[in-house]
């Protein structure tokens, strides 16, 4: 029978667990720090030990000094005296909120891998907007959380290098989220129908796009334009093509685009802005900013054959360009 365990040393690839019949103390040994972790949360799962005493030794009784926390059903506000943590797994739990101050933190591994996420996440994201941890954090883990679309705050995480959101619902990816470079962007099993061209042209690290549809309907290319038309209470047959000047909101988002550098609340923009951001992307052409409605949108297929497939005729790639007459310019070379 299991009587406890020891994490103390799991940053060194070290747990111990103490055996009450037989009266026996075992050392695992580990160079994959995320092995150890599973050990523990299978133990807690199947009830091995008591959970109670689990949680007294991995959240009750944390160290200011720890670089790691691993929660286990919640998250605990003593986390947050925690100011040396560059490793945090919230994982299979009930999350209605994470605290804004957790951005304040040294974080450079964080997963709410498997974890529920409240309907109405407004303010859920906010967090990814704080300085500190824009600048730190490097893998983000979405994995099995129900999302529907990424957050365009992402976007902020300037030196991440991977960003996993398997096992999902999401349709398609924000433009903007390819303004980041170097990262691996893990989104098998979702129910994407195309992806950004410059997925595959930018200067990301990778992509795994297993086990997504990517056959786009007709009626699915007129949702993207329409979810931006809903917004502006416009009629869906207007011709956008005749529109020569453009509404000073669009005007002001493209100039917020070229300076979203500064990261922000969502609450600190008009609400309208939130799903500009969701749909605007750069033109292919003269890479400035544009709006659907004020864009050709083009669906092409990659070289690159989607594995396990009958199809092998490649990702479906969305692209956008200028539709504005002599609005769109190859930008020159110096």
């Amino acid at each position: 029978m299991l009587r406890f365990v020891y994490h103390a040393n799991i940053g060194n690839g070290k747990l111990e667990l103490e055996f009450k019949k037989p009266n026996k103390l075992l050392l695992i040994e580990s160079l994959d720090i995320n092995c150890l972790d599973d050990i523990i949360r299978i133990m807690a799962d199947e009830r091995k030990i008591m959970v109670n005493e689990l949680r007294e030794r991995i959240i009750n009784r944390f160290d200011p000094t720890a670089v790691q926390c691993i929660a286990l059903d919640s998250f605990d506000k003593r986390i947050l005296n925690m100011t040396h943590l560059t490793s945090l797994r919230l994982e299979n739990c009930d999350l209605p909120t994470i605290p804004v101050e957790i951005g304040r933190l040294p974080i450079e591994v964080l997963s709410i891998r498997g974890s529920k996420l409240p309907t109405n996440q407004d303010t859920f994201w906010n967090w990814i907007s704080m300085t500190s941890i824009c600048n730190t954090l490097k893998s983000l883990n979405l994995d099995s959380t129900g999302l529907k679309r990424l957050p365009f705050e992402i976007m902020f995480l300037k030196n991440l290098y991977s960003l996993s959101a398997r096992y999902n619902e999401l349709t398609y990816i924000p433009h903007c989220l390819l303004e980041l470079e170097k990262v691996y962007f893990n989104l098998e099993h979702n129910a994407l129908v195309y992806v950004p061209q410059n997925l595959f042209f930018g200067k990301n690290l990778g992509w795994n796009l297993l086990d997504n549809p990517m056959v786009i309907t007709k009626c699915q290319k007129k949702s993207y334009i329409r979810r931006y038309l809903d917004v502006l209470n416009k009629e869906n047959n207007e011709d956008y093509s005749k529109i020569t000047v453009q509404p000073l909101t669009n005007l002001s988002l493209y100039n917020f685009m070229d300076n979203f550098n500064i990261p922000f609340k969502r609450q600190d923009i008009p609400r309208t802005l939130w799903v500009y951001l969701n749909l605007v992307g750069r033109c292919i052409v003269c890479n400035r900013w544009i709006l659907p409605d004020y864009s050709k949108i083009k669906y092409t297929h990659s070289k690159d054959e989607i594995p396990f497939s009958e199809f092998s005729i490649g990702y479906l790639m969305q692209s956008m360009s200028c539709s504005i007459p002599n609005n769109c310019k190859i930008p020159s070379e110096n």
